[in-house]
């Protein structure tokens, strides 16, 4: 906190991702971020007086209804950080609690995570939404790689031997590569794969669907650490998962 307290560039501090999320006891738990949101502000707001605090819901940062009284009372300057994907229908109904919250409470909306899988239309017509009810955005552009020469890097840190494969949809064959400190792991064709929608119980939540399946595509083996690079040359992939999996020896 003292080290960021003056730096202008610094636009606001999200200090815990997604809390109380994969556990059916979330009512239950829920008053433990609301205390940790109100104790972590109140012993900041000694070193810094500038800066936005923005605060995330349960649920994977979806719920927000508990926000409903001043967390920085000396202050007034927090807002809510909201999360929403491909679950989330694109229309004002589905971010109606949250903005009435804002409202109430006068603070700002900050969409701290989208993008991901999510078509084209749902992207433009959830920004434009946010947009509209001043809501600024962050995508989390790692969850999709789309058209060719995007591309997922990641960095391998430990010597062992891994296998590296991928989840994706496709409505056609792809051309992709793989490289690992530019030595090539992998490039060739994946051919076309579709999205099977499941009925089966969510693995963490049992009132919830399991999310769609995605074909699986292994990419190869390689040993080592270093930057794995995994490119579209040709074609539209839409990835779900990026394993790298310590081989069985």
């Amino acid at each position: 906190m003292r080290r960021y307290k003056d730096r202008w560039i610094i636009g606001a501090y999200d200090c815990i991702n997604e809390p109380i999320s994969m556990t059916p006891r979330r009512e239950e738990l829920t008053p433990k971020p609301v205390y940790f949101y109100e104790e972590m502000i109140r012993r900041c707001r000694k070193i810094d007086q500038k800066h936005l605090f923005l605060l995330n819901g349960t649920q994977f940062s979806s719920l927000t209804y508990f926000f409903d009284h001043e967390f920085d009372p000396e202050y007034h300057n927090w807002g809510i950080s909201l999360h929403a994907y491909e679950m989330v229908v694109p229309e004002v109904a589905s971010l109606a609690s949250v903005l009435r919250t804002c409202r109430e409470q006068k603070i700002c909306l900050w969409m701290g995570e989208t993008g991901g899988r999510n078509e084209h239309a749902w992207q433009t017509t959830m920004y434009e939404i946010l947009a509209e009810y001043h809501a600024g955005y962050n995508l989390w552009c790692w969850k999709t790689v789309e058209g060719a020469g995007e591309y997922a890097s990641y960095t391998i840190r430990e010597k062992e031997t891994y296998t590296v494969s991928v989840t994706y949809c496709a409505d056609k064959e792809v051309k992709v590569q793989a490289a690992i400190q530019g030595e090539t792991l992998f490039e060739g064709v994946m051919p076309p794969a579709g999205e099977k929608v499941t009925s089966d119980v969510h693995p963490y939540f049992a009132y919830e669907i399991a999310p769609n399946t995605l074909e699986q595509f292994t990419l190869g083996t390689v040993t080592g650490e270093g930057i794995l690079k995994i490119e579209v040359l040709d074609g539209c992939a839409r990835f779900g998962q990026i394993v790298i999996r310590k081989s069985e020896k």
